[in-house]
């Protein structure tokens, strides 16, 4: 990450996180998600920061709620894939390149979890704002598409680059870590990545941003080929979809 730019992050609600990308040498931000719009608008006031786009990953209260306040405050753009999404005036297009200054995203539209889930991916910073698509050990449930829509997302990011840097939209980590120890209780692997994530969160209050290298180990809905469930998979005859509806569907039950 250049050292001009930075990321806040802001906990929002009860464990949503929102961000605000920003350049120091130009003063102005982005917003991601805002579900609260007073932190962030004091966040921007505090640090001079002119406000220049709101970027939505889907339609979801959660990671909306914030926009009229912030709309009504800056009169900022508001980049969305769904125009019925409220205050947003700029429809978001498949693997359209965002320019917004002084950083660039793709937008990359991956359904599962909504219709219309779009993730913002910065290559050149090595960064991805995925929504609920991915989190830590963890995806989004799939509300809207079907378990191979969300498959399909996930392979997506994939391929990107192991240095890609994930900010999600929810804090669940821990949660999903008891899950799987729960699930996979002879993986020593998630005891010793267990003391690793303990660690961060103790020391930052948080386990944002998350390195996806570790996720194709350890975050079983990739279904990479060096994750730590391949042999689980082969001993109980688990193609990549099937254990991944499997293990989709033990997580929807915990």
């Amino acid at each position: 990450m250049n050292e001009n730019i930075k990321i806040q992050i802001c906990k929002q609600l009860k464990d949503n996180y929102s961000y605000i990308i920003y350049s120091k040498k130009f003063k102005k931000a982005i917003v991601i998600d805002p579900s609260e719009a007073d932190p962030i608008l004091k966040f921007l006031e505090l640090n001079n920061l002119d406000l220049i786009a709101v970027l939505i990953t889907h339609h979801h209260s959660d990671h909306t709620s914030g926009i009229d306040k912030i709309y009504k405050n800056k009169k900022v753009n508001v980049y969305s894939p769904n125009l019925k999404i409220e205050f947003s005036n700029i429809k978001i297009n498949n693997n359209e390149i965002i320019d917004l200054f002084f950083i660039k995203f793709k937008a990359i539209f991956l359904p599962g979890h909504t219709n219309d889930h779009v993730v913002f991916y910065c290559e050149e910073k090595n960064i991805l704002f995925s929504g609920d698509t991915i989190f830590s050990l963890g995806c989004g449930r799939i509300f809207e598409g079907s378990i191979k829509d969300m498959y399909n997302s996930l392979q997506k990011i994939n391929k990107m680059p192991d240095k890609t840097m994930i900010f999600c939209g929810h804090e669940y980590t821990l949660n999903n870590l008891n899950f799987l120890k729960s699930t996979f209780p002879n993986l020593k692997e998630l005891d010793d990545y267990s003391l690793k994530i303990n660690t961060k969160f103790k020391d930052t209050e948080t386990t944002m941003p998350f390195l996806l290298g570790d996720e194709k180990i350890y975050n079983p809905y990739l279904c990479n080929k060096r994750s730590i469930y391949e042999k689980f998979k082969s001993i109980n005859n688990y193609n990549n979809l099937s254990f991944f509806k499997y293990i989709r569907d033990l997580k929807d039950l915990y």
